[in-house]
């Protein structure tokens, strides 16, 4: 099924999350129009996008502009709309919607109800109780259980806007959440009463079940490790992972302070690589949407798993139904596709069908070589009573390539000038090759943003950075400071050292720049960055220990531990390549050190041109990706804009001729099917290109099974090099049809040659030398197939040869040398000596003149005199004697006989002339 892009698309929400998806959205080829309702002024801000002032929560109006905008696809943002029953609605209409049902979005509206389900999905999560009314002496019991062992962690069971989470450390600390959250309860459920509306606190109507039956909180068991978000686009049935990301939400520096709704986040997580996104994805999504189908409730939109890595593995931590704010302005710069025809695909049920023409590797969408890190900007007093009003300096005026900038919390006055409106202000996001280039890129726009009280953590992704120590340890605008409690700094780190002391800079490897910024594209530049090239030489490695796992060379244990740690640090690389001069050396070296005592099993029997080769072509295939996808993205628009304007008249010229009018259809038809022809070249040329070598050692080519480097290509999608080995079956080269011979892959130095030259390669000297039947030159009685027919067939025999036709070789011929034969035995003419440097010949030997006789041959004839042609005489021409001879110049040479045009004289006689008079 062919990917649809929808042309109008309607967005609810006006944060940063909405920001990024209209920024994104409104840049795809073949989008006319991206309405926010209600948006802000900086997502309005961007190309072919606007506001439309209507309330999100109101599904009648809601639904009439949709019909109003004429959207083809409606996205919603914040969670809210989907409790309201906005996705309901919009269904009912026949419109289609990227958004679960407010039934199917009970699974972030309660979290009672989301561990019910991923306890009967069979999904790990924290051990947990939910507590309604009249259970608060039952809650803190429970919570003084749960502070005994590892710790108890309290979150409200309705929506809190990812504040209503309280990580306890310690029994007071639980007891006084539990009681805040037991009063306003109350307090909310008096108001209720009185005007009939449903509790904040508990789940929606919709939900099922009274107020009084509704949870109140739920406490948790405290889990130990590092927080991940993996999202996944589904339609119900089928699911497709987004590039991992890690928020954080704490709001002071260190993790320390209270819980918001996200102060940043960074993409990739290099502890949760592709594999394990992929087996988050079989483990948690698909689980979890298929237990909410068995229970009659399809999820139909972004399902976020919030996790936690332990030291046993991932375990859920919440659900979300919707995008990450601000997971989602760092995940969505990374998509290596088009975002809008997915959406679409999900919306109408056939996400399924289209998975196949996106390039989906293992459940995952393609992404691009690069990382994102976003910074937070929240107003004073943020997340409890954030002041807004204040004016902002220092937005950037020009767009940048590596800096995005999303309003959240944003409005622009009557002179133009933005001013706070919210809690989260701002997400500044810097994209890079690594995630230390964009980490600098984004504080460094975003220290430029101020604002009175404004509030900034900078620790974002800074234990990537090296040159972060500094800023770890200075607060900035009120946004916490990193050190202890009695305000000492912290203990100098290696990083703050090295940052402090640099070493002396040397050009290697691991340093080059790969491309200039501002003469590529940046999906397409980051692919060839060093990061990218880094990132692809750990696939060829991971895939190389999961293969020989299999075999019982490597523990399963150890590539366990590989998967789970390995990742790759440029700047920590570039530092060992100083000592070691080698840049695979450097990379082995630096990926072993983040895997542990299991990183002894990399790089088993492979060479640096194996790992550089392969990471070369999967480079190449990533390229031609984006360039195909991209094709196919201008081949469906140019396809749907001719067929709009099938019926434009215009007028067409040739040579500023006025030529027959034509459509503008017609025209653009035309540049489809030119699109298409280079899309197919361009696809032919990348898959000759996707062929990798795993060879093993230079030199002997058979320390690998060839079985095994088969087996590691296809799972990396490349096909082998046809290289022949010593150990391996001769494979045919893969040539194309109508392909040149001479246009093979093998090296010309790896080419097979043999000593003599073969006789088939020489049909005709074949024949000649075919023996007879008396032994001599000549035609020989052909009664078996001849091999070199395709069909077997008897060739005609040749001619036979008469005797005394082979001439003996020349005199001059040097020793050994015998004269190639050509057609029916004889000599070729030419002489096939070698032709030497005309200084390295010998001066020609002429013969002697002999007199006629002399060798008792018979006397040669007189050479007979030229004939001359009958007719008259010929005229004089111009410049001859009296006599009628030729005049000669100075050196003896005639003058050169040019044509002129005869002279009207009378004819030549033989007698004597006349005197003149």
């Amino acid at each position: 099924m062919p990917l649809v892009q929808p042309t109008r698309i309607l967005i609810l929400g006006a944060g940063g999350r909405e920001h990024a998806l209209a920024w994104r959205l409104a840049a795809e080829p073949g989008v006319n129009e991206v309405v926010v309702a209600p948006g802000s002024d900086g997502a309005a801000a961007e190309p072919r996008v606007r506001r439309a002032p209507v309330d999100p929560l109101d599904p009648e109006a809601v639904v009439a502009l949709a019909r109003q905008a004429s959207a083809e696809l409606v996205v919603v943002g914040p969670e809210a709309p989907l409790a309201a029953g906005v996705a309901d609605a919009l269904r009912e209409a026949g419109i289609p919607v990227f958004g679960p049902t407010a039934a199917a979005a009970r699974i972030e509206t309660s979290k009672a109800f989301c561990h019910e389900v991923a306890a009967s999905a069979g999904v790990r999560m924290a051990r947990a109780r939910a507590f309604g009314p009249g259970e608060q002496e039952a809650a803190l019991r429970y919570a003084a259980d749960l502070a005994a062992g590892p710790g108890v962690v309290v979150k409200a069971d309705g929506l809190a806007g990812g504040k209503g989470v309280t990580v306890a450390a310690n029994l007071a600390e639980a007891e006084a959440a539990i009681e805040r959250l037991y009063a306003a309860a109350e307090g909310e459920g008096r108001a209720a009463e009185g005007s009939g509306a449903v509790p904040t606190g508990g789940a929606p109507a919709s939900s099922g079940g009274t107020t009084a039956e509704r949870p109140i909180l739920v406490l948790e068991e405290r889990l130990v490790g590092r927080e991940a978000s993996v999202i996944a686009l589904t339609d119900g049935e089928t699911a497709v992972a987004l590039p991992a990301a890690r928020d954080h939400k704490r709001l002071l520096a260190g993790d320390r302070g209270p819980n918001t709704g996200g102060m940043g986040a960074y993409s990739p997580v290099p502890d949760l690589p592709d594999a394990a996104v992929s087996r988050i994805l079989e483990t948690v999504h698909r689980p979890i949407l298929a237990e909410l189908a068995r229970r009659g409730t399809p999820f139909c939109g972004a399902l976020y798993a919030g996790l936690i890595l332990t030291a046993d593995g991932p375990a859920l931590l919440e659900c979300n139904a919707r995008f990450g704010d601000p997971e989602a302005q760092v995940i969505l710069p990374r998509l290596a596709g088009a975002l809008g025809p997915l959406l679409l695909a999900a919306a109408r049920g056939e996400l399924g069908a289209v998975l196949p023409r996106i390039g989906a590797i293992e459940g995952r969408l393609p992404t691009l070589p690069t990382a994102a890190v976003g910074f937070v900007l929240a107003a004073p007093g943020y997340p409890e009573a954030p002041r807004t009003g204040d004016p902002i300096a220092g937005l950037p005026t020009e767009p940048a390539a590596d800096v995005l900038v999303f309003h959240a919390g944003t409005r622009r006055d009557a002179e133009g000038v933005f001013r706070t409106a919210g809690g989260r202000v701002l997400t500044v996001v810097g994209r890079g090759p690594d995630l230390a280039g964009a980490r600098r890129a984004a504080l460094r726009v975003a220290e430029g943003i101020v604002w009175p009280g404004r509030q900034l953590r900078v620790d974002i992704a800074a234990e990537f950075d090296a040159s972060a120590g500094a800023e770890r340890r200075r607060p900035r605008d009120g946004a916490g400071s990193p050190e202890g409690a009695d305000g000492a700094a912290p203990p100098p780190t290696a990083l703050d050292r090295d940052a402090a002391h640099p070493r002396p800079r040397a050009l290697h490897v691991g340093e080059a720049r790969a491309v200039i910024p501002r003469y590529t594209l940046p999906e397409m530049g980051a692919i060839w960055t060093e990061q990218a090239r880094f990132e692809q030489m750990l696939r060829v490695e991971i895939e190389v220990a999961r293969a020989q796992a299999r075999r019982g060379m490597v523990p399963p244990e150890a590539v366990a531990a590989i998967e789970a740690r390995a990742r790759v640090n440029p700047a920590r690389i570039a530092e060992i390549e100083r000592t070691t001069d080698h840049d695979v050396i450097a990379f082995v070296s630096q990926v072993a050190e983040s895997v542990g005592p299991e990183g002894r099993y990399l790089h088993l029997g492979l060479t640096s041109s194996d790992v550089l080769d392969t990471a070369l072509a999967l480079q190449l295939r990533a390229a031609g990706d984006r360039l195909l996808a991209d094709c196919d993205a201008l081949l469906e628009a140019l396809v749907a804009r001719a067929r709009a304007e099938a019926s434009q008249p215009m007028m067409g010229r040739t040579h500023s001729v006025h030529a027959e009018p034509i459509t503008l259809g017609v025209k653009l038809a035309g540049w489809a099917f030119e699109v298409d022809r280079d899309r197919r070249r361009l696809a032919a040329a990348f898959a000759d290109a996707a062929t990798g070598k795993l060879s093993g050692p230079v030199g002997t080519y058979s320390h690998l099974d060839p079985d095994l480097e088969a087996e590691v290509l296809g799972a990396l999608g490349l096909a082998v090099d046809p290289v022949e080995h010593p150990d391996r079956p001769a494979r045919p080269p893969r040539r194309r049809p109508g392909r040149h011979r001479h246009h093979r892959r093998v090296p010309r130095a790896l080419r097979h040659r043999d000593p003599e030259p073969r006789p088939h390669r020489d049909r005709r000297a074949r024949r000649a030398l075919r023996p007879g039947p008396e032994g001599e030159l000549g035609d020989a009685p052909q009664t078996e197939p001849d091999p070199l027919r395709a069909d077997g067939r008897p060739r005609p025999a040749p001619p036979r040869l008469r005797p005394g036709r082979l001439r003996e070789p020349a005199p001059l011929a040097r020793a050994g040398h015998q004269p190639q034969l050509g057609r029916a035995g004889r000599p070729p003419r030419r002489d096939h000596r070698p032709r030497l440097h005309a200084r390295h010949h010998d001066p020609p030997r002429r013969r002697p003149r002999r007199p006629p006789g002399a060798d008792g041959r018979e006397p040669r004839p007189e050479p007979r005199p030229p004939r001359r042609r009958p007719g008259p005489p010929r005229p004089r021409r111009a410049g001859l004697g009296a006599g009628g001879g030729v005049r000669r110049r100075p050196g003896g040479r005639p003058p050169s006989r040019r044509r002129a045009a005869p002279a009207p004289l009378a004819p030549r006689h033989r007698g004597p002339r006349s005197p003149a008079p």
